[in-house]
């Protein structure tokens, strides 16, 4: 995708867009690029997703417990802290 980027004053663009106080006699950047493209995102089959929703590693991060955890609330935080507390 192709932009143009530039730092103008910011008195140019009076006739073209209302800026509020704060912007107004100072240097702004102006990027222009078009609108008509779209941006590809990566596509997902709904088996994919939700193998990333509920992996464990998803569920790790996010704090969430394991369905099937035998273990208490209070075991698993403090397997948790020394598992990240060392990870830098």
């Amino acid at each position: 995708m192709t932009a143009v980027r530039q730092i103008v004053n910011s008195n140019v663009l009076r006739q073209i867009i209302k800026l509020p106080k704060s912007l107004q006699d100072r240097p702004v950047e102006i990027i222009v690029m078009p609108v008509n493209e779209r941006r590809t995102r990566p596509k997902f089959n709904r088996k994919q997703l939700d193998s990333l929703i509920t992996g464990s590693n998803t569920q790790a991060l996010s704090g969430v417990l394991p369905a099937n955890a035998d273990i208490g609330v209070e075991n698993l935080r403090e397997e948790r802290r020394r598992t990240y507390e060392c990870a830098d």
